[in-house]
This record gives C-alpha cells, structure tokens and sequence, in this order.
C-alpha cells in the first residue's frame, strides 16, 4: 500500500513565511469580521468572510501543525548525535 508519511522532509506548508501569509489572512478576516458591526461593510462582504474564517483556520492549524511534527522529527533526528 503507498500513501504519505508524515512529516515531509522539507514541506513547503510549514515553511515559516507560509504560516506568516496564512496567519496574516486569518488576522485580516477576523478583522474585516469585527469591522463589520462598526462600519458599513455590505453584507455579502461580510458573509464571504464569516464563510472564510473555519477554512482559513484550517489551514494556519495545519500549517502549524505540520511544522510541529517537521520539528519534533528534526530535533529526534538530530539528538542521536
């Protein structure tokens, strides 16, 4: 049977500038979102968004998460010697 195993040797997705774009995203619709309330955002603006916000949290989690086990498998790699 193949498939992937984790983690990648070298992932693009857990690439720090990666997390950072993906984070930054995150930040901007959560504003956008909270900006809602206060100014005269249209409403689909706002729907769009709200849509958004589990998708983008998705994705920075798994990031994240990614470079987590990217890490751990690099520091075990590395403590044998």
């Amino acid at each position: 049977m193949y498939g992937i195993v984790l983690p990648f040797f070298k992932p693009w997705t857990s690439k720090s500038d990666t997390i950072n774009i993906a984070l930054e995203l995150f930040d901007a619709t959560t504003t956008l979102i909270e900006a809602s309330g206060s100014e005269m955002l249209s409403d689909r603006i706002s729907t769009e968004a709200r849509a958004q916000l589990p998708e983008l949290a998705s994705i920075l989690f798994a990031c994240i998460s990614e470079r987590l086990e990217w890490l751990k498998w690099y520091a075990h790699l590395f403590s044998k010697y």
